[in-house]
């Protein structure tokens, strides 16, 4: 797993930590079993990970979304100048053209 990967699965284990753990744990089976993912294969699947978020969590999933992104700016020292609406794809999408970059 490439280093990036490996913080943008911390920072989302982070932030489903605010869930409860046994939560957590249930998001990443249901990501598992609908999806065939693995928890360390999410952050290379984020968009299964983002559909997975809209199933459990509806239009509640955006809040979840921004703390995610919130914590991937902190811990990559990144500011993205991005709308309001932009969901957690288009993010990381863009959080590794300007690593790469």
């Amino acid at each position: 797993m490439e280093t990036a990967d490996k913080t943008i699965l911390e920072t989302i284990d982070d932030a489903l930590s605010i869930l409860g753990e046994k939560t957590k744990a249930m998001i990443y089976y249901y990501v598992e079993r609908e999806f065939g993912l693995s928890k360390e294969q999410v952050p290379s699947n984020i968009n299964f990970f983002h559909e997975a978020l809209r199933l459990i969590f509806g239009a509640g999933a955006s809040p979840l979304e921004k703390h995610i992104c919130n914590g991937l700016e902190q811990k990559f020292g990144m500011t993205m100048s991005i709308g309001q609406d932009i969901d957690i794809i288009e993010y990381v999408n863009k959080l590794r053209s300007q690593s790469k970059g």
